[in-house]
């Protein structure tokens, strides 16, 4: 009999341990899958998120670049306006500082406004930053270098020939 109740014991013992060993593993298990489905849907939008540069040209003024949404998501002006990052400058001399700029020394636009405060799929969006070409260089400059950055950190960089200034 006391082989009946010492094993009804540890039969106790163990659904105890077996209920506990859950209840610490659970929360992990449900940590790790919240964290996998945030960097899913992350990566998700940065798939669905791509632009290409149609064309960059430059001027004694500064840079301006027209852009194409190759992606399947529509981004809002708003945020590009408030939240994208730009940065440009000359390539020559080698080591040339490339600065960044705040939004409020670029503008971007829409090349087609039909449909007006997003920058869909298929659509252009023309970006001018009048300050990224230093007042201090003269003559010709070989390359120049513009990236834009969008909110969600997808970007796009190009070099590309530069202007004769006169």
């Amino acid at each position: 009999m006391t082989g009946a109740i010492e094993s009804a014991i540890l039969l106790i013992v163990a659904v105890i341990c077996a209920a506990i060993l859950a209840m610490a593993v659970y929360p992990a298990i449900f940590t790790m899958a919240g964290t996998f489905s945030s960097a899913s849907h992350t990566a998700d939008q940065n798939i669905r998120t791509d632009f290409k540069i149609v064309l960059a040209t430059s001027n004694q003024t500064g840079i301006h670049v027209w852009m194409k949404n190759v992606g399947t998501t529509q981004i809002s002006m708003t945020a590009i306006a408030n939240q994208a990052d730009v940065a440009c400058g000359d390539e020559t001399p080698p080591g040339s500082p490339i600065q960044t700029f705040s939004s409020s020394s670029w503008t971007a636009s829409l090349a087609d406004s039909s449909n007006s405060g997003y920058w869909g799929p298929g659509q252009m969006l023309e970006v001018d930053v009048p300050s990224c070409i230093s007042s201090s260089s003269s003559g010709y400059t070989d390359e120049m270098y513009f990236q834009f950055i969008l909110p969600n950190g997808v970007s796009q960089s190009v070099t590309f020939s530069g202007r004769t200034t006169s």
